[in-house]
């Protein structure tokens, strides 16, 4: 166990001098979170304004533009992923949340220039933030209203019997 955790330690530390050294910089946390609080929120306005408002992308100094392409495809995995369960939190029904989540990433599998993959990254966020707004509008029946509409038919039929 301790082999393993010491593995790891080498690997992070390994890993975070690279960044230093080729000037990666990761989205930060913040910026992450108002992103994915539009989503939940169903608020296209919003996440426009804070995806314009965001630094643009750093990958570094790597010279191939496949491992840009692989590492912003990693990354567009996990955003698609944080944004379904967002989208579900925000009201969205779950399996088209992550039916739509599969399309897009079968979608990003088949990009072959990062420019491309940016592009259709954001086009997911801002298809699960529309579907969001589009689920807050529509009315949802509680199972109170479901009771009481039970409650009046089972009346309805006692009396014309």
């Amino acid at each position: 166990m301790y082999k393993m955790k010491s593995d790891i330690n080498f690997s992070l530390t390994h890993e975070m001098l690279e960044n230093a050294e080729n000037e990666r910089i990761h989205t930060s946390y913040a910026q992450e979170k108002a992103i994915l609080e539009c989503v939940s929120n169903g608020d296209i306005h919003a996440l426009e304004n804070t995806y314009y408002s965001l630094p643009t992308t750093v990958y570094g100094k790597m010279t191939s533009s496949n491992s840009k392409l692989k590492l912003l495809f990693y990354a567009s995995i996990a955003n698609t992923t944080l944004v379904t369960r967002y989208a579900i939190e925000g009201g969205l029904n779950e399996e088209t949340a992550f039916s739509l989540s599969d399309v897009y990433i079968r979608k990003m599998e088949q990009c072959t220039d990062v420019d491309a993959l940016m592009k259709l990254n954001e086009q997911m966020a801002i298809e699960f933030t529309l579907r969001v707004a589009e689920a807050k509008k529509t009315p949802k029946t509680t199972i109170h209203q479901l009771f009481l509409a039970s409650l009046i038919i089972s009346i309805i039929v006692k009396i014309k019997l």
